[in-house]
């Protein structure tokens, strides 16, 4: 388990299968890490502090910078941790050893 330093957070990313392989042994250091065996979600949970948005924007410098027009709402965190719950479930560990240079490449399916 990772916690984030003295606030005991367990911090999860769970990603479609799209996601670089490097990219994601840089993030599973400091969280676990699950990947979506089937189909593509667009879109973001993010859930913090008791509260909850979900919505289009990824964390990248485009959004970060307000150069994208995006969409995100507040909703009941309650809701959120229920639906990102079951997608966490539904999905397979991430195991950097096991994974060719993309995860899409990968013969690896969710069990």
């Amino acid at each position: 388990m990772k916690t984030i330093s003295g606030k005991g957070v367990e911090p999860r990313v769970l990603v479609s299968t799209c996601v670089g392989s490097e990219l994601l042994g840089k993030i599973s250091r400091f969280a676990d890490v699950r990947v979506m065996g089937e189909g593509f979600m667009h879109a973001n949970i993010y859930i913090a502090d008791d509260k909850a948005l979900i919505g289009s924007p990824s964390l990248t410098c485009p959004v970060l910078e307000g150069k994208n027009l995006e969409a995100i709402y507040k909703i009941p965190v309650e809701e959120a941790i229920k639906v990102y719950n079951s997608l966490w479930e539904d999905a397979w560990p991430f195991k950097l050893e096991t994974i060719p240079l993309r995860i899409k490449d990968s013969p690896i399916k969710s069990s």
